[in-house]
């Protein structure tokens, strides 16, 4: 006498659980062989029952780290925060990966709300023709493995909605292997497999706000001319000039009315004398574009640097992919605080710089940048700051 294990249509389980189950039913048809007298609705109990437990077994043994990206059903604002959310992170020391979306449709703002056991994660956006890119990278600074409870949030990812997508609108956000791959390592330093990355989606109920078909930010000697174009607007209330020192925390310096509903191209220009090159080397400008019902949307931002004796301070190679050698005259001998910030201002690396009167020379190890655009920015008794691109 043999039994055959019956699994229900309904109930979708994995190849493990199958197998699990099978070595259950074959177990105890071996024990029939022995015990031909057993009854058979014993036989069946008792394969349930072992089953069962094998399979709770089998969960915790073959659960496998999930990385997952929300969704944003019902959109109606100008940015949406996304969360980046685990389950079974468990004895893992790093990951990376990479976020893609559609940049027609939704723009980059900031990363936000990092998870307390994730120090040091470090971000890099960019824009592949229209793929916009969010690349990680984390590994424990202290060599620890980490756990963290299902369900956490990791970080959250902010975009813009770009003004005048067609609405309704979905769109995907989904990890990718561009430009950083996905991987995971244990705490043995060895590669997680069948790690599973679950993607979201953002769901556009209403068209935003008018778009601005250019937008520009000019250094003047000591002021700064901000310059914008829409080539339609419906239904716009007015446009807010923002500046922040730092790329993250803006504040309006004007505001103008919009021309409300037009069809044809209207253009407007602010001049903002009130910036002090000296005190904030970087300033960063965006347009809130604001409509009659409340509604409100941000445009790209742009920086503006100080470029007065920018030939003070030199590096090589540019791009770079390791070793970044930097050069520096100074009218003075002083200590100085070398940094290298992303495009929004956030500080990804800082050391101390003795330099002297004339030439001094140091150098920056960026070979665990993610690829992208940084800025190098040196804090004396005069700022300077350059770009440069990490390959």
């Amino acid at each position: 006498m043999y039994y055959q294990s019956s699994l229900q249509n309904n109930i979708q389980i994995s190849e493990y659980q199958v197998a699990i189950h099978n070595i259950a039913t074959w177990y105890l048809n071996s024990t029939i062989k022995k015990h031909t007298n057993m009854n058979r609705n014993s036989h069946k109990s008792i394969i349930t029952i072992l089953s069962f437990f094998l399979l709770m077994l089998g969960k915790q043994v073959f659960a496998q780290p999930q990385f997952i990206i929300g969704s944003i059903p019902d959109a109606v604002t100008a940015t949406v925060s996304i969360p980046i959310t685990t389950q079974n992170f468990t004895q893992i020391l790093g990951f990376q990966g990479s976020i893609n979306w559609d940049n027609t449709k939704l723009t980059f703002n900031s990363t936000t709300n990092v998870n307390s056991q994730l120090t040091g994660i470090t971000f890099g956006n960019s824009v592949s023709g229209s793929t916009g890119r969010l690349a990680y990278i984390w590994t424990d600074a202290g060599g620890v493995a980490q756990n963290i409870p299902n369900g956490s949030v990791l970080f959250r990812l902010v975009l813009n909605l770009v003004p005048n997508t067609t609405a309704p609108s979905g769109t995907s956000i989904s990890f990718s292997n561009t430009p950083t791959p996905l991987l995971a390592s244990d705490a043995n330093i060895d590669p997680i497999n069948g790690i599973v990355y679950t993607p979201g989606t953002v769901t556009i109920s209403t068209a935003l706000p008018a778009s601005l078909s250019w937008f520009s930010a000019t250094k003047n000697r000591n002021t700064v001319t901000v310059k914008w174009t829409t080539t339609e607007e419906k239904n716009t209330r007015s446009f807010d000039v923002e500046k922040s020192s730092n790329g993250v925390n803006f504040s309006s310096i004007f505001k103008t009315d919009a021309a409300g509903n037009s069809s044809i191209a209207k253009n407007y220009s602010v001049e903002d004398a009130s910036v002090n090159f000296l005190v904030n080397p970087i300033v960063y400008y965006r347009i809130k574009t604001t409509d009659n019902d409340g509604r409100y949307a941000y445009s790209k931002i742009v920086l503006v640097k100080n470029d007065d004796k920018s030939d003070n301070l030199t590096f090589y190679p540019n791009p770079v992919k390791e070793q970044m050698n930097v050069q520096i005259k100074s009218e003075t001998a002083e200590i100085a605080t070398a940094q290298i910030t992303d495009l929004t201002g956030r500080i990804i690396m800082e050391q101390k710089v003795q330099l002297n009167q004339g030439s001094t020379s140091f150098s920056f190890n960026v070979s665990s940048l993610v690829s992208g655009n940084y800025v190098l920015l040196l804090k004396a008794t005069r700022n300077i700051a350059q770009s440069f691109i990490k390959d």
